[in-house]
């Protein structure tokens, strides 16, 4: 559980700060952004940056993501400490990360970024694997472990644990 807490410890607070940071950068320092970044991004996209409705959109996505990060920040200094509030947030963590990996993939994917894709002349692009693979693989490990009947009842969840 100490892997799981610092390594959730340490990528919380960086996707948190990240995400609060991004967001308010989209938001009201685009251009810094579009400045700092240029070696990054496409000409497309920082023609992009100049969209009100994009921004906001990039801003609001930054922050459910900083939100999750934060969850995951809170619940593993408090599975760390042996709390059984850590245990509940790091399943809430999972959860919430699985959930938007669902609806980034098949929703805003396919429905809103679709739409820009098409009104600001974005090219399409492909997340690879590699990159994608600890977003997806670390919530199910996290929801792997701490669903075994020895950890769940280390941390006070006697009711996950069933009786055969």
């Amino acid at each position: 559980m100490r892997v799981i807490g610092l390594i959730g410890l340490v990528w919380g607070v960086a996707a948190t700060l990240l995400g609060v940071a991004g967001g308010v950068a989209m938001l009201v320092a685009h251009e810094w952004l579009a400045s700092v970044a240029r070696e990054m991004f496409s000409q497309q996209y920082l023609q992009a940056l100049e969209n009100a409705d994009f921004r906001r959109t990039g801003a609001v996505v930054l922050w459910i993501q900083a939100g999750i990060a934060l969850v995951l920040f809170v619940g593993s200094a408090q599975l760390l400490r042996l709390r059984p509030i850590g245990w509940r947030l790091m399943m809430t963590y999972a959860v919430l990360a699985i959930a938007w990996a669902v609806v980034d993939r098949f929703v805003l994917d396919t429905r809103v970024y679709e739409r820009y894709r098409q009104s600001l002349n974005l090219q399409s692009r492909e997340r690879p694997a590699p990159r994608l693979l600890p977003g997806y693989l670390f919530p199910l490990l996290v929801s792997y472990f701490l669903t075994r009947p020895k950890i769940a009842e280390l941390y006070g969840q006697d009711w996950f644990v069933r009786e055969d």
